[in-house]
């Protein structure tokens, strides 16, 4: 709690901080998203931390964007937190104004749905990562190939079809259709 009243005055206060002190904060947040032996629900604070920290100062999201690659989620992170990481990579592309071509990779880390029975949560993640990408960069949809990871997922587990509908749907583009 006292690093959440930091936070908080750092917010309010983010004109008179030291960019040293910044660096700091954003050091230790991303070590907490990072540390397996905290509760999931404290990586998830950490991380919306960092989202509104770098939101309130350009600095700050320089020192996010300087690390973006530790938000990739990991195939042992626990699924909310995935999501989580998945949005502030989104976030963190979308004010740089920048995707890296091999964005989708980041859905390996949610490939656990490809070995059950039947679709689980983590299908559900992905097709809202997916949507979130039509959505909010549908111009670079083909540089992505969105629609080829569509069209995989469909060859490869062709029960997905009403979800890749509905985010066809959704997203009303002609490049997935």
């Amino acid at each position: 709690s006292l690093l959440h009243a930091f936070l908080v005055v750092t917010a309010l206060f983010s004109q008179e901080i030291d960019r040293s002190v910044s660096e700091a904060v954003v050091d230790r947040l991303f070590a907490l998203t990072q540390d397996t032996s905290v509760e999931p629900r404290f990586r998830l604070l950490a991380i919306n931390w960092l989202i509104a920290l770098s939101a309130s100062k350009s600095s700050t999201f320089e020192l996010l964007w300087d690390r973006v690659h530790d938000l990739c989620p990991w195939w042992h992170d626990p699924l909310d937190l995935k999501e989580m990481k998945l949005q502030a990579l989104l976030y963190s592309f979308k004010m740089a104004g920048q995707l890296p071509s091999n964005l989708l990779t980041v859905l390996e880390s949610l490939s656990e749905f490809r070995f059950c029975s039947r679709p689980v949560d983590a299908h559900a993640v992905m097709f809202r990562f997916l949507l979130r990408i039509l959505t909010d960069f549908a111009p670079d949809m083909d540089r992505l190939e969105v629609s080829q990871c569509l069209c995989d997922l469909l060859r490869a587990h062709p029960k997905l079809l009403p979800s890749v509908l509905a985010v066809e749907r959704r997203a009303n583009s002609k490049a997935v259709q």
